[in-house]
């Protein structure tokens, strides 16, 4: 059976996102795919609803934008999941208006989270466009406490899985035929993968793979213009084929600004302590 490794590519802002992995064919014959069982299957949904919310808000969004987190009085709490989303679509009408009359277009990922005996709430990123106090006015219902986005070397990529698993831990609204873990405005840009099979060798992904932790050098060649924040490989124990999960940030970004003054930093303590 012939192996050739694919490599899929996500440019979602200042960041990168890789996966490299086996794809393999016998000549003749499609390739079959044994069903995964239910619980598997709601782990790579999870893992890929998380990774696809990742690219969104690092694409999407800056360290401009904002996250707002929408709470209920005791009188005003939802019944049940369409009252909590009618509400909260109501929410995003009456943002959206208020940006249009600034002369500004809104952007917004949501996630409701709530039910089964726990307090109905929202996470909400958007794009900064008006004051935070007159955004939180928008919301009557109860608490609204918003704040900037923190990004790092892996983007958002830390508020990416809190929202969603957060949303995993409740009544399991994602295992209802048509409701989303998260869902945004049609204006979102969706990172759309570049794929190409057998570009990079077998060889070169193992050596990829077993290379040490601390060397970035094999990954910043192979990506030129961007530095590595971290790497997952593994070698499938089945098929003994390499899998990668690369993620990069851009070398003109504010992140690589941020780890050159580290590195500055660290130096002059280093050269402190010789003296």
């Amino acid at each position: 059976m012939r192996c050739l490794y694919q490599e899929r590519v996500y440019d979602c802002g200042d960041y990168k996102e890789v996966d490299i992995y086996p794809v393999y064919k016998k000549a003749g014959q499609r390739n079959s795919k044994a069903k995964p069982t239910a619980e598997v299957q709601e782990k790579l949904n999870q893992r890929n609803s998380e990774r696809e919310l990742i690219r969104v808000l690092n694409e999407n969004f800056t360290p401009d934008d904002l996250e707002i987190h929408l709470t209920f009085d005791d009188k005003c709490m939802p019944n049940d999941y369409e009252e909590a989303k009618r509400l909260v679509d109501n929410f995003i009408r009456r943002v959206k208006r208020r940006y249009k009359n600034a002369g500004l277009e809104l952007k917004a990922v949501v996630v409701i989270s709530g039910g089964e005996g726990k307090r109905w709430h929202y996470h909400i990123t958007l794009k900064c466009g008006i004051d935070r106090d007159e955004l939180e006015a928008l919301w009557p219902y109860g608490y609204a406490n918003s704040r900037r986005l923190r990004f790092n070397e892996n983007g958002v990529e830390g508020l990416a899985k809190y929202i969603s698993r957060q949303h995993m831990q409740d009544e399991g609204v994602e295992r209802v035929k048509g409701r989303r873990r998260w869902f945004g405005t049609r204006n979102l840009k969706r990172p759309q993968p570049k794929t190409t099979t057998g570009a990079i060798s077998g060889k070169k992904v193992k050596e990829l793979c077993t290379v040490e932790v601390e060397s970035r050098a094999p990954f910043e060649r192979l990506y030129p213009g961007y530095f590595l924040s971290r790497v997952e490989a593994i070698e499938n124990e089945f098929n003994h084929g390499y899998y990668l999960h690369i993620r990069m940030y851009r070398a003109g970004s504010d992140m690589a600004t941020r780890r050159k003054h580290r590195k500055d930093e660290g130096r002059k303590r280093a050269e402190g302590r010789q003296i």
